[in-house]
């Protein structure tokens, strides 16, 4: 059990280390640029992605806006399986 923890927190380690943390630092200087001029911000995902989008979504637009008195202006694409379904019925399912 110990060697299996210690693999564990030494693979976390590993991928926390391979971050870009320009390009982390560059999305976050766009969205508080979205925020500031009042753009909408889209989320999706695909799979268990999908629900990544929707649980930050949520959390940008509620928590992280919380203490800003201006909410970021965002929505999950994946939460609305009638647009979704709509597209792929209207125009295809590789347009989703």
């Amino acid at each position: 059990m110990r060697e299996w923890i210690v693999n564990y927190i030494e693979a976390e380690k590993a991928a926390l280390d391979s971050i870009p943390v320009e390009q982390v630092e560059s999305v976050i200087l766009k969205f508080k640029e979205a925020h500031a001029e009042g753009r909408q911000i889209f989320m999706f995902g695909n799979g268990g992605s999908a629900s990544n989008a929707s649980h930050f979504a949520t959390d940008l637009g509620k928590g992280s806006s919380d203490a800003l008195g201006k909410r970021f202006k965002v929505l999950s694409l994946n939460d609305n399986v009638s647009w979704m379904t709509a597209i792929g019925n209207d125009y295809s399912y590789e347009d989703i």
